[in-house]
């Protein structure tokens, strides 16, 4: 888990190392990455082991990343982390499917996470 001092460039790290990840084993942009996806919908099965392996790992190292962030003032105190969790993966998800293009320039990242900045987003 990237620990840079930063919770936004943290989640950042988190991010790009995912889609680095995904960009090995499927190619960036990908067919088989649909493929894997649509095939997941149609096993109970593969989808709890994608939970279980690769989300729940995810969304617990985004929890504590985030919670560095509010401890350090960069995050809102009352930001809902589950959603806020939420929001950013199923974006992220959602364009990596259906905007591969969005996501493998970097710049969605970026503008995603001054939402978060604290000192940039207003409550």
């Amino acid at each position: 888990m990237p620990d840079t001092g930063s919770a936004l460039a943290d989640l950042q790290i988190l991010f790009e190392n995912m889609l680095t990840s995904i960009g090995i084993h499927f190619g960036m942009p990908s067919p088989s990455l649909h493929k894997m996806f649509a095939g997941m919908l149609d096993s109970q099965a593969l989808i709890m082991q994608y939970k279980e392996n690769f989300l729940a790992p995810r969304r617990a190292a985004n929890a504590e990343i985030l919670r560095r962030g509010i401890q350090s003032g960069e995050i809102h105190e009352d930001v809902n982390m589950e959603i806020l969790i939420d929001l950013i993966s199923g974006a992220y998800f959602y364009c990596l499917l259906f905007k591969p293009n969005t996501i493998t320039s970097g710049a969605w990242l970026q503008e995603v996470f001054q939402l978060l900045d604290k000192d940039v987003s207003k409550p």
